[in-house]
């Protein structure tokens, strides 16, 4: 169980701060909105004791310190995960989701740390085209028989780039195993030359 402060009443939570006590609050939708996740599943995580909450009266929030912590964590993790892709695609290779999810610190078999991963690889796909033109999670791959491919998540953020952009290598008639390769072929001729 994660630390929770409690105070009755809005009254005495302000006197709390006034008395320099560290109870910033977060209000959840707010915090939900920073963290990139639904208020649901904060409120699961809350009621199962496994984040800390400050409670004013009948009203549960987050700490500002747990919100912030996180925000670093995923920035750290983020930052993890395009050097280890990187280094990857530097060695003209593929990996698994496993592999890269152990990088930092998450399990293949959580399915919250499915979910987490998949936002994850989805700010790297979409910074890797924005900055390089390239997508450089297309050598993330689930563990499977040959040939391997990325997850489902993959193709729906590349037709959503499709949007935006008419130059993307993206057809929903083609081949996927020829589209991604022609992704993969992309990525490691860039950092081939990096």
């Amino acid at each position: 169980m994660t630390a929770t402060l409690t105070y009755e009443t809005a009254e005495d939570w302000f006197d709390a701060i006034a008395k320099g006590e560290s109870a910033d609050i977060s209000p959840l939708p707010l915090a939900a909105e920073a963290l990139g996740e639904s208020q649901d599943a904060l409120r699961k995580k809350l009621k199962k004791g496994t984040i800390p909450q400050i409670v004013i009266g009948d009203t549960i929030h987050l700490p500002v310190s747990y919100v912030t912590e996180e925000l670093r964590r995923h920035r750290r993790a983020l930052e993890t995960l395009k050097v280890a892709l990187e280094k990857v695609a530097r060695d003209q290779k593929t990996i698994f989701y496993g592999e890269l999810m152990e990088m930092i610190g998450m399990s293949w078999q959580s399915p919250p740390d499915r979910s987490r991963i998949g936002v994850l690889l989805g700010e790297i796909l979409d910074w890797s085209y924005d900055t390089h033109g390239i997508f450089l999670t297309s050598i993330v791959h689930r563990k499977s028989a040959a040939p391997t491919h990325p997850g489902p998540g993959y193709f729906p953020l590349v037709a959503a780039w499709k949007e935006e952009d008419d130059d993307v290598d993206y057809d929903p008639d083609a081949d996927e195993h020829e589209m991604l390769n022609r992704h993969m072929k992309a990525v490691w001729d860039h950092y081939r030359k990096s």
